[in-house]
């Protein structure tokens, strides 16, 4: 149940739109949700770790996002590639699949299919800073 809470947090937060009434609100889910992923390591450093590997996975994001005619749907393929790479554990796995999945599905109601424009890129990448603002409060 926290695990499917989360993934609507996360879905819902990241189609705000910045400067909204209810940005404060989604801001707050996003950064509690991300610190609670990095919470799940008991040991210090292993919480550096993994909050260092979620600002890796944000900068990439953005690198992807600054890309020139970029879909969603490219977007959604490559956060999961990303994943297969990393060497999860499969339930780890298997839940950070279907949170991209669902965020995805969310943006693409929201936002719709096709290229990116500039204001949609906006949205994303306000949600991608909210998540790494959270993480690097481990970041040492």
């Amino acid at each position: 149940m926290k695990k499917l809470f989360l993934a609507l947090v996360f879905m819902l937060a990241g189609c705000a739109a910045p400067g909204s009434q209810q940005s404060l609100v989604e801001r707050l889910a996003v950064q509690t949700a991300t610190m609670k992923y990095v919470e799940r390591e008991q040991d210090p450093a292993a919480r550096a770790e993994r909050a260092a590997r979620v600002v890796a996975i944000v900068d990439q994001a953005r690198v992807w996002l600054d890309t020139d005619g970029v879909t969603l749907a490219d977007l959604q393929a490559a956060a999961i590639r990303r994943l297969q790479e990393k060497n999860l554990e499969p339930s780890d796995l298997l839940l950070a699949t279907a949170l991209v999945e669902l965020v995805a599905t969310e943006l693409n109601t929201r936002i719709g299919e096709g290229v990116l424009d500039p204001e949609k890129k906006v949205t994303i990448n306000t949600f991608l800073s909210w998540v790494e603002q959270a993480a690097r409060f481990y970041v040492g």
